[in-house]
């Protein structure tokens, strides 16, 4: 990752920072452990290189891939680019909900589709970038669609469209009392699994519509921890 951080553009996304590493120990934890549920042996190294290559696919430019490639073949061996992390399962099914739709069934998208779906396996928060009409909101919408309407559930909140109080919350001055936001609302609700949530939707996402601002984003910082906990000071 310190190689990485030098060699290669510097991106506000790319997160070469001990938190990275943690994610990435995470991913290859999870990949070890889905692979001896399935029955199939492999070894650290090809562990490694699987985590690596889901990172590179799902956030890395295409500037930067030749550089970053060059850096893993260096250390682990050879990267190759189909990918092994690809859930062939999930690959289906969202071919099949494009298909009703009546969407072009892109390789590309697949892949972006699949991406997603290992990131949120491995941490708690996820941003999907890129310019306007480029898929960012069909993709997770793809994705939802594959887990089901009975398994997922997804709450859209437009943040720029609401004041500071009116998203995460405030005490109010004369009973000193706590009024919930609408984001605080929403997560309360799905972790308490009440207002129409329950522990049979395993899938719960709030999905944060819009331009990335400090202004809303400094106080989700937290939420994006191993705890995933929202903190209000």
């Amino acid at each position: 990752f310190k190689s990485s951080s030098e060699l290669v553009s510097r991106r506000s996304h790319y997160n070469w920072s001990v938190r990275g590493v943690a994610r990435l120990v995470d991913k290859i934890c999870e990949l070890r452990d889905r692979s001896q549920e399935e029955k199939e042996e492999e070894s650290e190294n090809d562990l490694v290189l699987r985590a690596l290559q889901t990172f590179r696919e799902a956030s890395m430019q295409d500037c930067d891939m030749s550089e970053f490639n060059r850096l893993v073949n260096d250390m682990f061996g050879e990267i190759n680019n189909k990918s092994h992390s690809i859930n062939k399962n999930l690959r289906e099914i969202a071919s099949k909900s494009l298909k009703s739709e009546n969407l072009e069934q892109d390789e590309e998208f697949l892949n972006k589709v699949c991406s997603l779906s290992e990131l949120l396996r491995a941490q708690h928060s996820v941003i999907v970038l890129g310019p306007p009409a480029s898929g960012k909101t069909e993709i997770w919408r793809c994705l939802a669609r594959c887990h089901g309407k009975q398994s997922c559930v997804v709450e859209t909140i437009s943040p720029k469209t609401m004041s500071h109080e009116e998203l995460y919350g405030k005490t109010c001055e004369r009973s000193g009392k706590w009024k919930d936001g609408a984001i605080s609302h929403v997560l309360r609700s799905m972790s308490c699994c009440t207002n129409g949530y329950d522990a049979k939707q395993t899938q719960k996402w709030v999905v944060m519509d819009g331009n990335l601002d400090e202004s809303w984003m400094s106080a989700m910082y937290s939420a994006t921890g191993q705890d995933a906990e929202l903190r209000l000071l």
